[in-house]
């Protein structure tokens, strides 16, 4: 009784904190970064030639096939991420089949939203129609297959896109409910896709029907999705070690994961073998008596274990700047590679359990994300229509002010 108290009163005291050094200073820093942009209200696309359409159609396209025939002959289609079986069967794969991983798992969330907004722009070619079909599809099975979060983001960052392309939110409202509706199909789906596989069942069919008879033990009840969102409770459980831990301590497994192969480390090899490549899995091996290696965590988890309180307040500021840069990306525009950034950086930096290691130096990742679509993109400037106003207003003001100023004629 005197632990459970002891853990209720540190809960609440690392709850506390945590809304006023990160919650707070989030938004702050984000209002001020987006305060005087102007409503979206659309987009204007300005497409490169026929060609350049046509390479990032059919690269993407034909990559995408590719990373099918591999996964599926080698049998990491269907792979839960963050779990010991994905451990596993990555230490005994090939370099060729890892970068197809890297690609798909990288590039194709990318490649969806990029061509989905570029959809919703007037005179769409064709070629951009079938590839935003195509990955569309893929990121949708992917995520049904293997991965809660992917699926809850593709949902969330697609209403994003929706709304910075000019879609009214009341008719995006008219939709929710069919969407809610088919949102927790595909949740109940992806639970007893897991379910089928902790027991070796291949009934699929059996799987997508939600009124079907139970597979396994279930995994979708209430609690355990409220779990998932709380990542304070790894803080609380693991506070002691954290307490007598170096600062930055927790990041030596992901920054050994993430730079280690570039000169060779044996402990980089090492950690992906044993799946301790993260901050969470060090803190679940050598702060606490957990006996796994996934538990729920996000930014704040390795935040706080590296720099205290002060981790809090160090990923509010950070991740307003950069959720802020990424608002004001989208609004002002720029080049096609500025728009292809930006995609990356919503899809990247809005995964809920993404550690902050991620925000702070992990986000190198997806360079070569940058590097593979960057030449291929056939987008040569992109706009939102509300930016669009207000630069033609302003030239409107300084015209007018320069006439005011010339004295007039006597």
């Amino acid at each position: 009784m005197v632990e459970s108290d002891q853990y209720v009163g540190d809960y609440v005291r690392l709850w506390v904190s945590a809304s006023f050094l990160h919650l707070l200073p989030m938004l702050i820093v984000y209002r001020i970064m987006v305060g005087r942009l102007p409503n979206p209200e659309g987009f204007r696309i300005e497409y490169g030639d026929a060609r350049a359409i046509k390479r990032f159609s059919y690269v993407l396209l034909g990559m995408l096939a590719l990373y099918y025939v591999r996964a599926l002959m080698a049998g990491y289609f269907f792979r839960r991420i963050g779990t010991e079986y994905a451990a596993e069967l990555f230490a005994g794969l090939g370099y060729f089949d890892l970068v197809l991983i890297k690609f798909h798992d990288l590039v194709a969330p990318a490649v969806m939203l990029v061509s989905l907004i570029l959809w919703r722009s007037k005179g769409t070619p064709k070629q951009i129609k079938i590839v935003a079909v195509a990955f569309a599809a893929d990121m949708l099975v992917f995520a049904l297959l293997n991965s809660r979060i992917t699926l809850v983001s593709l949902f969330v960052l697609s209403a994003i896109a929706l709304l910075w392309t000019g879609i009214r939110l009341h008719r995006l409202a008219r939709w929710a409910p069919a969407l809610a509706v088919l949102f927790v199909y595909l949740l109940i789906t992806l639970m007893r896709f897991r379910a089928a596989f902790l027991v070796g069942s291949t009934d699929f069919l059996l799987a997508m029907n939600p009124f079907g008879e139970a597979i396994g033990p279930s995994q979708a009840t209430a609690a355990e999705w409220i779990d998932r969102t709380n990542c304070l409770d790894l803080i609380t459980v693991a506070r002691f070690g954290i307490e007598n831990a170096a600062p930055f301590e927790v990041w030596r497994n992901p920054f050994v994961t993430l730079f280690g192969p570039l000169i060779g480390s044996p402990d980089a090899l090492y950690l992906k073998t044993e799946g301790l490549t993260t901050a969470k899995a060090y803190m679940l091996l050598n702060f606490t008596r957990i006996p796994q290696v996934d538990y729920p965590s996000c930014s704040l988890t390795d935040a706080f274990a590296a720099l205290s309180l002060g981790g809090f307040l160090l990923a509010g500021i950070v991740q307003g700047l950069i959720f802020g840069l990424i608002t004001r990306s989208l609004v002002l525009g720029g080049s096609g590679f500025r728009l292809l950034v930006t995609v990356v950086a919503a899809f990247y930096f809005m995964l809920f359990e993404q550690e902050f290691f991620g925000f702070g130096v992990g986000w190198v990742r997806v360079l070569p994300v940058l590097l593979i679509l960057g030449p291929l993109i056939p987008v040569r400037r992109f706009i939102s229509l509300g930016a669009l106003k207000q630069r033609k207003s302003a030239v409107v003001v300084d015209a007018a002010k320069v006439k005011a100023a010339r004295p007039s004629a006597v």
